[in-house]
């Protein structure tokens, strides 16, 4: 599970990411916002906290997140992971 909001998750099976960036989209901490075709356009996200829920619980923002790739490096030649934000 991850959240730009920290309060949402505990706080002691959470990580924080830092230095993350989003292209083709905004991000106003709570949705993506389409930014009218300036698709090569490179934002840093705030901090996104991440933790493990185990496969049996039930995801908590299950019907309100999209799956986004992460990758290694800007030019997205290696897929690190998929997070749902």
């Amino acid at each position: 599970m991850s959240s730009f909001d920290l309060s949402k998750l505990d706080k002691q099976g959470a990580i924080a990411l830092e230095g993350l960036w989003l292209q083709g989209c905004s991000f106003d901490k709570t949705q993506l916002v389409d930014i009218k075709g300036q698709t090569n356009e490179i934002i840093m996200l705030p901090v996104c906290a991440i933790s493990w829920i185990s496969q049996s619980s039930q995801d908590p923002s299950a019907g309100s997140t999209v799956e986004v790739p992460v990758y290694y490096s800007l030019d997205r030649e290696k897929l690190l992971c998929t997070l749902k934000v």
